[in-house]
């Protein structure tokens, strides 16, 4: 009887905790930080929970269901973006701290925009539906290892920028990517093809040592570019990038501003 009293004590001490600690978002799962960042990695970067789980259980040996892992990694991808969020507001509001110590020397944003294929996810079964392409914009933020030359590392023009009709392509394409159109013409159609299939002789390339990369890190949305602009700039100001001696902003082009 004892025995059967303390079980029941502690089954309502168990439903009174769990949903409290979800209230609070601290969890209850028992894994180490080192294997939720496993979990984490699995589930975002296989093409399902399930594939996911088996990676976990031959890679890793560790047993969890699929369910287990969708919630994990929907539960982290939910904290990572509320950060993310805060620490955009906190750069509108030009209160974002630098939260590095040791702030870079040399960096670099790298940012571009692509399509993805997107679906609803209403949770209404198997299936898919509100197929549609969407938008999405990356940034690429780079820390380099400091180097100075005092020769240019690089003292000859790349020889695919020594051809006219080469450059002259170029420059058309840059002309469309910002609403210029112009028809190509016949020499440009095979400049055109001289960009695509331009390969440099083994014999023309230049040997030089490229920058190290210490640390890079990554912010992607679907939003509207003025908001992806502030989510650079919130990574870059926690980075220290805006402090540091040597930066770069490479894009492609593009026709939009941040």
């Amino acid at each position: 009887m004892v025995l059967s009293g303390k079980a029941i004590i502690a089954a309502a001490a168990g439903k009174f905790f769990f949903p409290l600690e979800r209230r609070m978002e601290i969890g209850a799962e028992g894994y180490s930080p080192s294997v939720l960042e496993k979990i984490e990695y699995a589930g975002a970067k296989a093409g399902s929970f399930q594939e996911a789980a088996e990676h976990m259980k031959v890679l890793a040996e560790i047993k969890i269901s699929d369910r287990h892992i969708g919630r994990l990694t929907e539960r982290i991808g939910a904290e990572r973006q509320k950060k993310c969020n805060l620490e955009v507001e906190l750069m509108k509001q030009d209160k974002l701290e630098v939260k590095v110590l040791n702030k870079p020397e040399v960096c670099a944003v790298y940012v571009d925009a692509g399509k993805v294929q997107t679906r609803a996810d209403d949770g209404g079964g198997p299936g898919v539906r509100g197929q549609a392409w969407a938008d999405t914009k990356v940034a690429c933020l780079v820390t380099y290892q400091a180097k100075e030359h005092l020769e240019d590392p690089q003292p000859e023009v790349p020889s695919k920028l020594m051809d006219r009709q080469t450059v002259k392509e170029i420059c058309r394409q840059m002309a469309m990517i910002h609403g210029k159109t112009q028809e190509p013409s016949a020499e440009s159609k095979v400049a055109s093809t001289k960009v695509k299939d331009n390969k440099e002789p083994e014999e023309n390339k230049q040997d030089f040592e490229k920058p190290e990369p210490l640390v890079r890190t990554a912010v992607a949305t679907q939003q509207k570019v003025d908001e992806f602009g502030y989510m650079v700039a919130a990574e870059a100001q926690k980075r220290g990038f805006y402090e540091a001696k040597r930066k770069a902003f490479v894009g492609d082009g593009g026709n939009s501003r941040l």
